[in-house]
Formats: structure tokens, sequence, C-alpha cells
């Protein structure tokens, strides 16, 4: 897949904090992570989501043996 130069900055958005952090979750597997810590959402109502309501989600993906 290749980087759309044009826009190299991209934030994914969700419909709930429910989905956000499944979405985390799937990305960390998909990383090889088992774990995510200092996870958090926040409503974005605007800077990301271009009008509409959504959620933000981030944290980190972590690997315990």
């Amino acid at each position: 897949m290749g980087r759309d130069l044009a826009h190299p900055f991209w934030v994914p958005n969700y419909s709930s904090p429910k989905d956000g952090i499944a979405g985390l979750q799937d990305k960390a597997a998909a990383l090889g992570a088992n774990g995510l810590i200092n996870v958090d959402c926040y409503g974005d109502k605007g800077l990301f989501s271009f009008g509409s309501e959504s959620f933000v989600c981030y944290g980190k993906a972590i690997r315990v043996p």
C-alpha cells in the first residue's frame, strides 16, 4: 500500500469509544502486541471528523511475555 504524500498525517476516528478501543486492539495485534496501556478516547467535533461527531482514541501497544 502506497503512502499519500499530499496527506502524510491521518488520525483514524470512530463512532464510539468502544469501537475505537476495538480498533486499537486490532492494530496492536497486527503489530504483534498483546496488550494496550495508557488508552484514552475523546470526542472530536470537527478537527479530525470534518463536522460530524466522532471519537479519536490513542494508547501504547505492548507485548507482555
